[in-house]
């Protein structure tokens, strides 16, 4: 709160300043705290639910027009169908299995992602972290690039006139996803 607005509070509550200042301290600690535990909460359901998954990457993080990443969501754009039995294989056989999973996605999909754009590489995301991920690059072949790398997490778009108003997001989650030829 301005300053301006603290000494007219103190005034208007027959208070000294000093004290609407701590109060207004304290409050903002309190607030800082509380959002801290809500990350805190998330982030706790997150590592709980967490499912090792592979997905593209694109030239663009942010989708245009963003509708379609919103009525399709980023996940089921982004993300590559691969058995969950390939996370408990051997890193060579998880390689392998990767490989054809990246080669027959690239295919299918023409090198490209609806609202993301060109399809640049792949992550294999094995790890949850704290608010972002580990994974192991690969290139648009399949073959691996480079050690463990921090990765961002997918963020959803969202339709709707407010704040974490979902419920237009999503909208065609059930109809298959076709390119135009």
């Amino acid at each position: 709160m301005p300053p301006l607005i603290a000494q007219h509070l103190a005034d208007a509550l027959q208070v000294d300043a000093a004290l609407v200042a701590d109060v207004m301290a304290a409050n903002a600690r309190q607030q800082q705290d509380e959002a801290c535990q809500r990350i805190l909460t998330r982030e706790v359901a997150y590592r709980t639910a967490f499912k090792p998954h592979l997905r593209c990457e694109t030239e663009r993080a942010i989708p245009e027009p963003l509708f379609v990443a919103a009525l399709l969501t980023s996940a089921r754009l982004r993300l590559v169908p691969v058995c969950s039995e390939t996370w408990q294989l051997s890193s060579d056989e998880r390689d392998r299995r990767l490989k054809r999973a990246i080669q027959e996605h690239y295919s299918e999909r023409r090198g490209h992602v609806p609202a993301f754009g060109a399809i640049m590489g792949y992550t294999a995301v094995v790890t949850a972290g704290y608010r972002l991920d580990f994974g192991l690059p690969y290139d648009i072949d399949g073959d691996p690039v480079g050690p463990m790398q921090p990765v961002e997490r997918l963020h959803e778009a969202a339709l709707g006139t407010k704040r974490n108003d979902m419920r237009l997001t999503g909208l065609f989650r059930d109809k298959p996803i076709s390119t135009l030829t």
